[in-house]
């Protein structure tokens, strides 16, 4: 569908061009991460098994599989109990679905920047990705019911080596999925710019959002 303006907006849309920059990501993202093209994700998974270490292939699995998603997970949907400091509470699940669990973590890493969106300021450090991975990892291995996975993964969180080898390979990919939020939320703002009434500079966020994908390609 066109998104269509009809004040002085259109002007900065006609600059961002948005139609053909979208659909460029978008034949490059079918590519670069699971979609059908790949069968989601199973021909990368394959290639590592046969070309490198076990933890790769490892890594690419994990990324890879269909959990259900926040998909929104940025600091204000993120509520400390008051009464437990240890727990929090996630809210707002509008565009919670089904996802591959790297979008969702690679969109909170993105969520670290705010509304601000300076990436180069506030998203997290390798060592700070690695220990989130690392906690996740430890939850996911508590909660699968895939008794293969769970011991690969708490065979990989005990053993060094397999440790550097697992998360240096989530990062990669997770960079692949930050550039599938920038697509995301940039394009979700343009639309809101059209219909929403939120007093908000949606246009500006789409550029900012847009930015760090020339960055990552």
């Amino acid at each position: 569908r066109t998104v269509v303006f009809e004040d002085e907006r259109s002007n900065v849309l006609e600059k961002l061009e948005l139609e053909n920059f979208v659909f460029e990501m978008l034949e490059k993202i079918r590519f670069a991460l699971p979609s059908p093209e790949n069968g989601n994700g199973m021909e990368f998974i394959e290639a590592a098994e046969f070309e490198v270490d076990s933890a790769t292939s490892l890594a690419r699995r994990f990324l890879f599989d269909s959990v259900f998603c926040h998909n929104d997970l940025l600091s204000g949907n993120i509520l400390c109990l008051k009464n437990n400091s240890k727990k929090v509470q996630f809210v707002d699940f509008e565009y919670g679905c089904y996802n591959f669990r790297g979008f969702d973590i690679a969109n909170h890493f993105c969520e670290y920047a705010g509304f601000d969106s300076n990436f180069d300021k506030s998203y997290p450090d390798v060592e700070k990705q690695k220990y989130f991975i690392k906690c996740y990892v430890a939850e996911a291995a508590k909660l699968t019911k895939d008794e293969e996975m769970k011991e690969k993964l708490l065979e990989t969180l005990s053993n060094e080596k397999l440790w550097v080898e697992f998360s240096n390979e989530i990062i990669q990919w997770l960079e692949r999925f930050a550039i599938a939020s920038h697509l995301f939320w940039g394009t979700w703002a343009v639309i809101q710019a059209k219909y929403s009434p939120i007093d908000f500079d949606f246009l500006e966020y789409a550029r900012l959002r847009f930015v760090p994908i020339n960055k990552l390609t």
